[in-house]
Order: C-alpha cells, then structure tokens, then sequence
C-alpha cells in the first residue's frame, strides 16, 4: 500500500510517499526538512479519514536568525585585499544557511567584493574583498531574505606621522642607539613612498650630542642613528618632516657619576680619634658594594672598609698627627664612573709647625722605658679601646 504524506509546510518538510508492504503493519516515513522551525506545522496521510498529526519541531527560528558580515582583520587598509566572512546567528549560535542563495552588495566605491553564491548548508562564507580607498563606509549586504550592514573603516596606508623612540634609561657618558619610525593614521609602521628628510632639533644642546638631520630611505619605515648623551637632566627632542606634523618628546639623562657626601665633625681636638661616614647613592638610589679608596693627610688611618655597605656607606678611623685632617675618598664600581670626594677637618690645640719641628729637631731623642718606646704600646691600646667603644655604641662596624 502506497500513501501519500500531506504537509501544512512544504518550506519546512517534504516527506516522500510511504509504502508498507504486504503483511507489515507499519512502515516508516522519511522526508527533507529545512534548517529553521516553522511556526506551525502538521501532517496528514492522503487516505480515506486521514487524520493530520501535529509535528514538534526543534531547532533554530526563522524570525530569530540574524545574518553577520564583518572582516577577518582588525584593521583594513586602502589598497588591499582582505577577506570577509558571513554567517547567519541564532542567538549566540551559528547554524547552516538553509538554501542557495547570491550575495549581494549595494553599490558603493570604498569596498569591491569577488561575486560568491551560498550553497545550503554552509555555515562560515569568506569571500574576497578589496579596499579601494581610504574612508569609512557602511556595507549593506543581502543574502535572500537576509541583510546586514557592516561599517568598514578604510585606513590609509600613507605617511601620516613620525615618532621616535629610544632606550628606557639613557645614561649620560654612554652611547645610545635612537630610531625614528614613519606611521600610518592607524599609528602603525608604514613603508616611504621616497626618502624622507628629517630635521631634529634639541632643546638643550648641553645634554645631547646628535645628528642635525636624519634620512629615512625609500621602501624603509625607520632609521636608526647614534646619540651622545652628555649630562644628566630633561630636555625636548623636535623632529620635523615635510607634509607631517610636528613631533617632540620629552628625553632623561641618567647620570651615571655617584653622589658623594662625607660626614664627619667640622673640628676635633688632638687627643680625639676622628671618625668618618663616606654614604654613595645615585638617582636617589643608595649604591652597595662599590669600592671605596681612602687618602688622608695630617693623620694615619686605624681601620677603614674597602667596600660600601648594604646601606651605601663605609667608614674610616683616623688619628690626627698635624693640622689640618684632609680625608679623601674615591668611590668606583661596575656600571658607573668614579667620583672623588674630600673634607677638611680641623685639629683643635695641635698646630703643625709644632710637631714637623719636633720632627726636624735633630736634637729629639724618644723617650724610652728599657730600651721601648711607650708611645708603641699606648698607641695600639687606645685604638683597640676606642673600636670597642664605637662599636658598642653602633658609631662604627669593624668587619672580621
């Protein structure tokens, strides 16, 4: 028995004829849907009392799909090809297109497209597109019963700015390496269409040392170029090419000569043992583990530290022996130059002259107790007592 299915969609559901065969109660039925639910639907077999069946479909709605047409690039440029993809949404789900269909595209001169035809059950469509000029543009597109309108934003590919760059710190006394770019105005980097001639000018010619003029060749998009930063401070850098705007950047010059600062009385008195704190920093940054070198003249170094500490400081113990004491520290280490630093102190009841005559007396014999000069044995005990001193009192670290 052969039987024919009646649809109240054919759209939406063709369902072939049924046969069920001799001695079969029951046979099953097969037919073509489409991609989308529609909003009634019933079948109804084509015999005598035929009843309709009411069906329950799923999927997406018709009045619900949404078709979507955007590029694959974030950013276009005039001039260029560049692909387009279309798809249609159901909510946040994309699903097949349910027939064949040609893309058409409002005409518009901004943005040419490659013909295309959608077959059904395709979900993601690229299709070639060309940018023809700069500008923005709003697409409208039309797909059966579906449209859309992308905005496009056509970027030019010419030279609209120029920029320069350059290291993060700049340390005056070192070389450094600037480069000069030419962007696009999407802000980014374009290649010259000819040589492009730059003029620089600095502000504050005292700090840098550069070329007066830069040169960008044609079919490149930068040049670098040598800088000689020659103090530390802050100046403007002007950079001015023809048809651009101009540009000026703010530039910091780091210097890399430490800041040294020797603390120490003004004056002392003769019996006294002098004490000095050398502290190093640079850019408000105290400098660990550079070498400290010490000089004195009127007076013998006890004990001093070769080395700064955690804190950027060393100390030296002195005993004056003329007047004045000149204490004089130079301080070197990896990354920066070396700084020379000195302080005068003045000897309270202790005049020079007195001790180089002495000196010069050829009369002057020491006094000596069996045959041994005290002053060997004093001299050692008073700076052991006056180490132990400072260091309990936190005035002086003795290193082991």
């Amino acid at each position: 028995m052969t039987i024919k299915i009646d649809s109240s969609d054919t759209d939406s559901i063709l369902v072939n004829d049924v046969t069920i065969s001799r001695g079969d109660q029951a046979a099953l039925v097969y037919g073509r849907i489409s991609h989308s639910v529609p909003s009634d639907l019933q079948l109804r077999p084509i015999v005598n009392e035929g009843e309709f069946t009411t069906i329950d479909a799923f999927g997406p709605d018709t009045n619900s799909l949404e078709l979507t047409v955007e590029p694959l690039i974030s950013e276009v440029l005039a001039g260029s090809n560049f692909p387009l993809v279309f798809y249609l949404k159901d909510g946040d789900e994309v699903t097949n297109f349910s027939e064949d269909d040609d893309i058409f595209m409002s005409p518009n001169d901004y943005v040419k497209i490659q013909p295309k035809k959608i077959l059904s059950k395709d979900n993601l469509v690229l299709v070639d597109a060309k940018s023809v000029k700069k500008g923005t543009v709003d697409l409208n597109f039309e797909v059966g019963d579906f449209k859309a309108s992308p905005i496009i934003d056509n970027l030019s590919s010419e030279q609209a700015s120029i920029v320069l760059d350059h290291s993060k710190t700049i340390f005056a006394g070192t070389n450094d390496m600037f480069t000069v770019q030419i962007l696009n105005s999407a802000g980014q980097p374009t290649f010259a269409n000819e040589d492009v001639e730059i003029n620089v000018i600095v502000k504050d010619q005292t700090l840098f040392e550069m070329p007066d003029k830069i040169t960008i060749e044609k079919g490149k998009y930068y040049s670098l170029f040598d800088v000689a930063p020659k103090a530390s401070g802050e100046t403007e850098v002007s950079l001015l090419a023809k048809e651009m705007p101009l540009a000026t950047k703010k530039i910091s010059v780091t210097s890399t000569t430490p800041t040294l600062l020797i603390s120490s009385p003004t004056s002392i008195n003769a019996t006294d043992t002098l004490v000095a704190t050398l502290s190093a920093n640079a850019n408000s940054k105290t400098l660990a583990g550079m070498n400290v070198r010490w000089e004195v003249s009127g007076g013998y170094i006890q004990i001093s530290d070769s080395t700064t500490g955690p804190t950027g400081e060393a100390a030296v113990m002195i005993t004056p022996q003329k007047n004045p004491v000149v204490i004089t520290a130079t301080v070197s280490g990896a990354w920066y130059s070396s700084a020379t630093i000195s302080k005068t102190i003045s000897v309270n009841n202790l005049e020079s002259s007195e001790i180089i005559g002495v000196i010069e007396d050829e009369s002057y014999k020491p006094f000596e107790i069996y045959g041994i000069d005290p002053v060997m044995i004093i001299i050692p005990s008073a700076i052991g007592v006056v180490g132990f001193l400072l260091k309990k009192n936190g005035q002086l670290k003795i290193k082991k």
